[in-house]
């Protein structure tokens, strides 16, 4: 439980597609050297869905991070109700348990979010709540290019949760774009 831990490569391959009772996947993992594992989700049709490698972590310094500046900055606002039906347009039906955000404001390539973990159907045991990241990935569609095709991120490159992180908490993003069509 106290082990700090970095995932690397992770890349979603297919959504889970969830049912209201849930749905059931498996997680493999392949122990690799130095603590490390490679880790694999697989659906109930055994379609692999997420593949990636957890490792152990050394942790990082603490960066203080002017929260007020960055809602400064990004001025415009959506509200989650909105934001939620605008993704279920176009296919993307979020259920209760993944509808973590309830503050959102961006601007061209910046957001912020405030998320939470609704209501108590989730298990007190996650460093890094599954809600809370999908809820911060989420956000990253509010400074996707507009139209309507749906960005979603299907790839990351490391994130790192050296302390269990609180059932309400923010979220910052920012684009970075290196003049090609990946956009990251």
């Amino acid at each position: 439980e106290d082990d700090k831990i970095r995932l690397t490569g992770v890349l979603w391959t297919q959504p889970v597609v969830c049912a209201e009772t849930g749905a059931k996947v498996r997680l493999f993992l392949r122990p690799e050297n130095a603590g490390a594992a490679s880790f694999e989700l697989v659906d109930q049709a055994k379609r692999s869905c997420m593949t990636g490698r957890a490792e152990p972590a050394e942790g990082f310094p603490e960066q203080g991070i002017d929260v007020a500046t960055i809602r400064e900055k990004c001025q415009q606002s959506l509200s989650p109700d909105d934001l939620y039906l605008a993704f279920a347009r176009r296919g993307l039906k979020y259920g209760p348990s993944f509808q973590t955000i309830r503050r959102i404001q961006f601007n061209e390539s910046e957001v912020y979010c405030e998320l939470e973990v609704p209501g108590s159907e989730w298990p007190d045991s996650y460093r890094l709540h599954p809600a809370l990241l999908d809820g911060a990935l989420q956000s990253l569609a509010a400074i996707g290019k507009s139209g309507e095709e749906l960005e979603i991120p299907f790839a990351l490159d490391s994130v790192e949760c050296t302390e269990r992180l609180p059932g309400r908490c923010v979220a910052f993003g920012q684009l970075e774009e290196d003049g090609s069509a990946l956009r990251r």
